[in-house]
């Protein structure tokens, strides 16, 4: 979405997210776990398993940190979110491409999305249509929900993991989410030998889950 609001740094970010109901310690958190999940992986875990355990374990964290301050589960047709108490606003997670946390770029979803992403992309639609940039949570309705995704990347040559929580706007035709209406560009998490996380097996394979729309 051309012009679309792009924030980052240590002030517009945390005022952002505290106005979301969010913290910028607990999404970095969990996708520093998502990682450190996946760096604990070997070569005698199926591929599959590889491949997924970014994103699931990602999400995971997220719940855990965000359901006891009353945000709650959902699992609507194979898709997984955490929802806030009010169900106005929720968060997925996913594998970015190479663009992911930079801020004079557009990432891209790694991988196709399905009907489910299509249909909040549709909801996040009309919601900026009724409520503008949606800058308070006074402004959101309960029958528009904006489903925001937890958007990060390993760059293996700069040795960080970028992130950013980004509201989808639209779904190219392999499913990838690839235009965003809003993005809030989350500090690097770095990885080697002075960082928490290790990537021990580099040699873990390209994992693709090929997603395709329905009529």
């Amino acid at each position: 979405m051309k012009n679309a609001p792009v924030l980052s740094g240590s002030i517009d970010v945390p005022n952002r997210l505290k106005q979301l109901g969010l913290k910028e310690s607990i999404l970095r958190l969990s996708v520093e776990q998502g990682q450190g999940d996946w760096a604990n992986c070997t070569l005698n875990d199926p591929p599959m398993f590889r491949g997924l355990v970014p994103w699931a374990r990602t999400l995971r964290s997220v719940r855990e940190s965000m359901i006891p301050e009353g945000w709650e589960r959902l699992e609507d047709g194979g898709q997984s979110f955490v929802v806030n108490k009010s169900g106005t606003l929720a968060i997925t997670a996913a594998t970015g491409d190479r663009y992911t946390g930079l801020k004079d770029e557009t990432p891209a979803t790694k991988s196709g999305k399905g009907p489910k992403t299509q249909l909040a992309i549709a909801q996040n639609t009309l919601a900026w249509i009724l409520y503008g940039d949606i800058r308070t949570a006074e402004k959101q309705k309960a029958d528009s929900r904006t489903t925001w995704i937890l958007l990060f990347y390993r760059d293996t040559e700069t040795s960080e993991i970028r992130c950013e929580l980004s509201l989808p706007a639209r779904m190219n035709n392999e499913g990838q989410v690839d235009d965003w209406k809003e993005r809030i560009i989350l500090t690097a998490i770095p990885f080697g030998d002075r960082a928490r996380i290790k990537i021990a097996d580099s040699s873990t394979p390209h994992i693709e889950i090929d997603v395709k729309r329905r009529a």
